[in-house]
């Protein structure tokens, strides 16, 4: 605007009054001629201005309720200072479901709501780039986000105190709501008009501190319609952070991968000894295996022993000791293989391997003498085998336990988030979840 500036101030304006034509109570009006309808809170009569005068329309008083946020009182909401001048119970005319509303207004800004069902709050104001026709879709889009139909309903007034710029008492509103947590999108259909407001969720200790609020707050109950399910640890938020640990971890495998180079101890073949049992399996000699040394700049190391056996429709074991000398510690372990193959349905099958490995992870440093203790079949024909050491050795399995570890977290909050989504599409007629 050229000319001038408008500048909100910070004191509201000061109220006009009246007299309830019922019981004669003052009552004051806030918004001065913009009031069309008050509930007076002495009596619970509402009046509506006509003919230049307050009329008594009908007395609420037997539905009257106690209030959270008392009329008059002041808050900044959005960094708009707004005061509470009105308080509806609504009811859905078919369901015994009630709700509570207070009328904000601020002069410049003009009128907002907060409404509190089950102890869950929100906050709404006017939208004016949305159709001004009823709407019968199953979703909406208002600016990036997809806003799904929650419920619809109508409503009538059970009670009313304060005043108000419509008339209350004259008609019955219909509703659609569409959510996409924490915002809802609420299109209403009166006899005069036809609306939209957005909604936002608001934490109710937020408002305590907002109005000054010295009693107790409702008591919330279930999951609200746009209830966020986490502000500071969102499933999203998770899921991004998990992906992201998963690709460093899995770069720093690769790169091990590809600069560390395992180290070979030992490579060696041996000639099985004469078995001393005459049937079924039997125990070799023991047999004097390669010594080693580990030296890692990290004080351990990992190993990977393999074997290699000529088995053929037969198996071979091998029972490995290997001892630290400096700590005397004794390591036990077998390793084994087995191979068979044959025709079947006039097909060839086979299974087994004649080679296995096993590794082990964080050795400590120091001198290790090995002792190996073969095993075979009285009539198997292996008569010698193969044995690798190495050191150095990359483990797949500590990256997958990592992995699985990083992804449990993730998982947990998926879990969480769908029981929290579930429960919140109970409450209505349009849930896309299955309940028992």
């Amino acid at each position: 605007m050229s000319g001038f500036d408008v500048v909100e101030k910070e004191k509201l304006p000061s109220a006009s009054s009246f007299v309830c034509s019922r019981c004669t109570y003052p009552i004051p009006l806030v918004t001065h001629a913009q009031a069309v309808s008050v509930g007076c809170p002495n009596c619970g009569h509402v009046l509506q201005w006509q003919n230049e005068q307050w009329i008594g329309l009908k007395n609420l008083k037997q539905y009257k309720y106690p209030l959270t946020i008392p009329i008059g009182a002041k808050g900044r909401i959005k960094e708009v200072l707004y005061q509470v001048v009105g308080f509806v119970l609504y009811e859905e005319t078919k369901a015994p479901y009630r709700w509570r509303e207070y009328v904000l207004f601020n002069p410049l800004h003009g009128y907002a709501f907060l409404s509190e069902y089950d102890g869950h709050w929100t906050f709404f104001r006017y939208l004016a780039d949305l159709p001004l026709k009823e709407t019968h879709a199953s979703s909406i889009y208002y600016g990036v986000e997809e806003y799904k139909l929650f419920h619809r309903y109508s409503s009538l007034v059970r009670y009313a105190e304060g005043e108000f710029p419509w008339r209350i008492l004259e008609s019955v509103s219909k509703y659609a709501e569409y959510i996409a947590p924490p915002y809802m999108l609420v299109q209403e259909v009166s006899a005069d008009e036809v609306c939209w407001m957005q909604g936002e969720h608001i934490e109710p200790e937020v408002l305590r501190e907002i109005f000054s609020i010295s009693g107790p707050m409702p008591e919330r109950s279930g999951v609200g319609a746009i209830e966020p399910f986490s502000k500071e640890f969102s499933f999203q938020e998770v899921a991004k952070v998990g992906g992201i640990a998963c690709g460093v971890l899995l770069v720093l495998q690769v790169l091990f991968l590809l600069f560390n180079r395992p180290g070979l101890l030992s490579d060696q073949s041996y000639m099985v000894p004469l078995p001393q049992e005459e049937y079924g399996p039997v125990r070799l000699s023991a047999i004097s295996g390669p010594g080693f040394e580990l030296n890692s700049p990290t004080g351990s190391s990992n190993l990977e022993l393999e074997l290699f056996a000529p088995v053929y429709n037969d198996w071979f074991a091998l029972g490995i000791t290997l001892i630290n000398t400096k700590t005397n510690k004794v390591y036990d372990l077998e390793l084994g293989t087995e191979y068979y193959e044959g025709y079947s349905g006039g097909e060839r099958w086979h299974e087994g391997s004649k080679m296995n490995d096993v590794d082990l992870s964080a050795m400590p440093n120091g001198t290790y003498n090995v002792i190996l203790q073969p095993y075979k079949d009285r009539l198997s024909r292996v008569d010698t085998f193969r044995l690798w050491v190495r050191e150095d050795v990359p483990l797949w399995s500590n990256f997958w336990i990592v992995l699985a570890l990083l992804a449990v977290v993730p998982l947990v909050q998926w879990l969480r988030h769908h029981s929290h989504e579930k429960s919140r599409w109970m409450n209505s007629d349009y849930s896309t979840y299955t309940y028992d």
